[in-house]
């Protein structure tokens, strides 16, 4: 039990507290939202994954940017994705595509083909909702991945089984079979508690998180995104889709939170508490920017 609680608890007047305080200097400006250009698109992202592939290297799967999915059609031969990779931390094209844009099927033998949109996770371990994932079971021998499409499980000690956190309200709360969108683990000094990091569940469509930090053992959070941090209130959070973590400049990570339909992403940057003092993380946050300004889309993507 105390490796549960110091996985996912935290007290929200402690939290709320001492969050701001760490980031107090480091509200955004009034967020501006940027008009959604006029396209004639038929490829608009749904759903964004950490992309791994296989390492020999490392005798494991490694990082390899990010994996946009454009999945919102009844039949896998509209289906469609391609990859990118940091190539610049300026603030236009930050992003350059490595591979595609493809069909599912070239990445996937057997993609369900009612599976149109997933909550968050990796190309070879996605959440499609509260209780299904598609996980990588292996390679075919063409280099495509076999999905195992199943139910989600989770051991935790006591209950004489397994159980799914997404739908045990005792973990997730109210939010007990909703589709999670994300899980974000920021890392920051003077967080509450002394914890190293927070990992925060999002449940975007209902505006709300579940969170738990390290290095303390106090009970569950649960609460509004906008109450997070000072300046969290800016965003409207309902709209956003998907939040991915990738390491900045500083060898720390950045969040990027993308809203497909409204073709708009903000970041929270970790990065550094001065120029003198690179030992101390701050959290920066950003305000909208359109999506044309995160990469060069291909040609027929957009919104």
């Amino acid at each position: 039990m105390k490796t549960k609680k110091i996985l996912f608890a935290v007290t929200t007047a402690v939290s709320c507290t001492l969050l701001s305080l760490s980031c107090k200097k480091n509200a955004p400006a009034s967020p501006t939202i940027p008009t959604p250009p006029i396209s004639t698109s038929i490829n608009t992202p749904n759903f964004v994954a950490v992309n791994v592939k296989w390492d020999n290297n490392l005798g494991g799967y490694a990082n390899d940017g990010l994996i946009f999915y454009d999945l919102n059609h009844p039949n896998n031969s509209d289906k469609k994705y391609f990859t990118v990779r940091v190539a610049s931390f300026g603030a236009v094209d930050s992003f350059k595509i490595t591979k595609g844009p493809y069909p599912i099927d070239s990445a996937a033998t057997n993609w369900p083909a009612q599976v149109t949109s997933c909550g968050y996770g990796y190309n070879t371990d996605m959440f499609v909702n509260s209780s299904m994932r598609l996980k990588v079971q292996y390679t075919a021998p063409d280099g495509r991945y076999v999905y195992l499409y199943d139910s989600i499980y989770h051991s935790r000690k006591g209950d004489g089984g397994l159980k799914n956190r997404f739908d045990d309200p005792r973990i997730s709360g109210s939010n007990a079979g909703k589709t999670p969108q994300g899980e974000t683990i920021i890392y920051s000094s003077y967080l509450p508690g002394g914890a190293l990091y927070y990992s925060f569940t999002s449940y975007f469509r209902q505006g709300t998180f579940v969170a738990g930090p390290t290095g303390s053992s106090a009970v569950l959070t649960s609460g509004s995104l906008g109450s997070l941090f000072v300046g969290a209130s800016a965003y409207y959070w309902q709209s956003v889709d998907n939040v991915i973590s990738y390491k900045n400049e500083f060898g720390w990570y950045s969040h990027t939170f993308f809203d497909f339909k409204n073709w708009r992403y903000f970041t929270w940057k970790e990065s550094c508490e001065n120029q003198e003092n690179c030992m101390s993380k701050k959290l920066v946050l950003g305000g909208y920017a359109s999506l044309d300004r995160f990469c060069k889309w291909p040609a027929g993507w957009g919104k």
